[in-house]
């Protein structure tokens, strides 16, 4: 499974524990530093470990939406949004 720790605020790193895992489903409710996690080498080197990423995306961040779907697109994920109050987004790998 992916474990994240915090080197700065500006700085996530993400690895995969054993090389083997596939994680099915990512869950990220991370109060506005989406881009900053999933934006980085660390999401680079373990996206193709990801599935299924389902988060909250939030506005106070201001970060534009589209350098959040641009970077799930580069590492190989279709981005969909969720119609709600709380600008869900769910992730799926590309197929092929």
């Amino acid at each position: 499974m992916p474990a994240g720790s915090l080197k700065d605020k500006n700085s996530l790193q993400l690895k995969i524990i054993n090389d083997s895992i596939v994680v099915d489903l990512l869950k990220l409710d991370v109060e506005g530093v989406e881009f900053e996690i999933l934006g980085g080498d660390g999401f680079a080197n373990v996206a193709d470990k990801i599935d299924l990423i389902v988060g909250e995306r939030h506005g106070f961040s201001q970060r534009p939406e589209s350098q959040l779907k641009d970077s799930l697109a580069a590492n190989g994920f279709d981005y969909l949004t969720v119609e709600n109050d709380a600008a869900l987004f769910i992730a799926k790998k590309k197929n092929g």
